[in-house]
């Protein structure tokens, strides 16, 4: 957990950040929650990305409705 976050090398887990980077190099295999992300080409990247307003906070995210619940009202 940092504000801006810079991969260079392998990280097996979650990352958190205001600012993630992905350098060219970098070999992530995990969750990436942040609020800015750049992912350089030729970086390598399994897993997930979400956006929060405020990732270093760590609490509970905002979930949008599916668009199907949200029509059938």
């Amino acid at each position: 957990m940092a504000d801006d976050v810079i991969i260079n090398g392998r990280i097996v887990g979650r990352v958190r950040g205001l600012k993630v980077r992905l350098s060219a190099t970098a070999r992530v295999e995990g969750d990436i929650i942040h609020k800015t992300i750049a992912i350089e080409s030729g970086a390598h990247f399994e897993g997930s990305v979400q956006r929060q307003e405020d990732p270093l906070q760590g609490g509970a995210t905002k979930k949008l409705p599916s668009p199907a619940a949200a029509g059938t009202e």
